[in-house]
């Protein structure tokens, strides 16, 4: 309670509390929810390789209370390279990455903004992040919500490229298999 109203306390006064970015585990998965407004959803699992620059998101989509799709994405930063794959169609589509390559890194930029330490829960704390980016092509404004002891992911909320997004992470492991990273068929043609 006296952290948060000190934090509040700060933010008014326009101080901020000094404290280095975290480092998270190099590879974690987790499953997800993010809201697509009233009636709309996506849901799935995440596998991150932040140590092979590997990332891959399974994504199921609940349109108007019925779940209309599942797609896969493979994200691999080494190769530039983004599949998507539909498993209603078994088609996969190749494309460069723009901007994804930086969602999830297990170190936060060091010109990120520490917010604050609050409790979530009993003998759960979280640490609030913000990053800003500003580059020719593209604008990025992320907060993200930490792990206070080993820095996992607890939700992200922001803008980048003109995405708008809220995603809650939960059931986070701290090993993943690297099998998961296996390009479907198609893909692989």
């Amino acid at each position: 309670m006296k952290l948060t109203l000190v934090c509040l306390v700060c933010t008014i006064l326009g101080l901020t509390i000094s404290k280095d970015p975290c480092q998270g585990p190099l590879q974690w998965s987790c499953d997800f929810l993010q809201p697509r407004g009233y009636r709309d959803l996506e849901f799935g699992t995440m596998y991150i390789d932040n140590e092979n620059g590997k990332m891959r998101v399974n994504v199921n989509y609940l349109v108007n209370g019925k779940l209309s799709t599942e797609v896969d994405f493979f994200i691999f930063n080494r190769e530039n390279a983004l599949y998507v794959y539909s498993k209603a169609t078994t088609s996969c589509q190749k494309s460069s990455l723009s901007g994804l390559s930086h969602y999830f890194p297990s170190k936060l930029p060091n010109n990120s903004t520490f917010y604050g330490t609050y409790r979530a829960g009993e003998n759960f704390n979280v640490d609030i992040w913000g990053y800003i980016e500003h580059n020719k092509s593209s604008n990025s404004s992320l907060q993200f919500v930490l792990s206070s002891d080993d820095c996992t992911y607890v939700s992200i909320t922001g803008e980048t490229e003109n995405v708008v997004f809220n995603a809650q992470f939960y059931n986070t492991k701290k090993v993943v298999d690297p099998v998961v990273f296996t390009l479907p068929q198609p893909c692989q043609d």
